[in-house]
């Protein structure tokens, strides 16, 4: 399968991570969620949703690499891609929030930020876990790191392309040193191996052979850091099958299917489905009826996963959306007044 066709199975996988971590902070309070089987097994498995993005994120962002004439054009495509809709989650968090203290007089789940420093880093994307500040929506944490991510392609895309696979291998060799942190900007070498093997996957399906040797020895570095960067076992088989699945794909492409066709809300659903899910209902997990009763939990969950996905569209289509248009304009722009600075 070549560059340019839609992958339908990382949509796919997209829609499923995003619905995985969704069910996951959706039982994540243990005061709060139900005492039966369906509960349990979403807040002890959902959570792999994660490892899935971050190795569907290193595949991808090679992709947009190499849809790009530069890496300024590259990098403002990524940033574009990830804060206008952040920006526009903040506010919407705080909607719900002031709402909810509107009806019921309290906030028992959101922490806000309390001193200008606090609103600036929150605004800058600089909370927990690289300050200690508290987001206000939980699903923020891996935010920094997909930023982080970009920003580490984007300064090895700008060296020459004969040195790009040797920063990537020395960054990679970095995560072995540096020692895991869960605070702090070092954190990002916690979960750099699942960026890596999204990219050495990537390299490997679509470079030429004469590039085969490096691109595997990426890949080895990527999987054997999982252990000094102290990944769960779950983490990591999650990651293996998300990059198996990838490349099954590549050679027996997935048809086109509506759940797929989902991928594309997938980040609008993660950045607002903790307000709607979680701070709006919350209160109503330690209920007796569905405390105890896995049913009335699972209709429940189908009615808000279908409430989340038809707000997800329209944010989709007149915030996220209109940010990429305008990130891929002043890109192309930007792309254009580098080539006429050559001359």
């Amino acid at each position: 399968m070549t560059e340019s066709k839609r992958n339908n199975l990382i949509d796919f996988l997209r829609f499923i991570a995003a619905i995985s971590v969704v069910l996951y902070h959706i039982y994540y309070h243990p005061t709060s969620r139900p005492d039966n089987f369906y509960a349990n097994f979403f807040f002890k498995y959902g959570k792999l949703g994660v490892p899935m993005f971050f190795v569907i994120s290193g595949y991808c962002v090679m992709i947009a690499l190499r849809h790009t004439k530069n890496p300024i054009e590259f990098i403002i495509r990524r940033l574009f891609r990830i804060f206008p809709p952040y920006w526009f989650s903040l506010i919407f968090t705080l909607f719900i929030i002031v709402l909810l203290r509107l009806l019921y007089g309290y906030n028992s789940v959101a922490i806000l930020p309390k001193t200008g420093r606090d609103i600036f880093f929150t605004i800058c994307m600089l909370t927990y876990p690289f300050t200690k500040i508290a987001p206000i929506n939980w699903s923020y944490w891996t935010l920094l790191y997909e930023v982080l991510f970009y920003i580490t392609v984007f300064l090895s895309s700008c060296f020459k392309k004969q040195y790009f696979m040797f920063l990537l291998i020395l960054i990679t060799i970095g995560s072995y040193v540096v020692p895991s942190t869960d605070l702090g900007f070092l954190s990002f070498f916690k979960f750099w191996p699942l960026f890596c093997l999204g990219i050495a996957l990537f390299k490997i399906l679509n470079d030429s052979k004469s590039q085969l040797i490096l691109n595997v020895f990426l890949l080895c570095l990527a999987l054997f850091a999982f252990y000094p960067a102290h990944q769960s076992v779950h983490f990591f088989i999650a990651s293996i099958l998300t990059a198996i699945l990838i490349a099954i794909a590549h050679y027996k492409p997935l048809p086109n299917n509506t759940i797929s066709r989902l991928g594309d809300i997938s980040y609008s659903i993660y950045l607002i489905h903790i307000p709607l899910t979680v701070y709006c209902f919350d209160q109503f997990r330690g209920l007796a009826p569905f405390r105890f009763n896995s049913l009335l939990n699972f209709f429940l969950d189908i009615l808000l996963l279908l409430g989340l996905i038809c707000i997800s569209k329209l944010t989709y289509k007149y915030i996220e959306l209109p940010s990429i248009n305008i990130g891929k304009k002043l890109s192309k722009m930007a792309a254009k007044q580098s080539i006429l600075n050559k001359f």
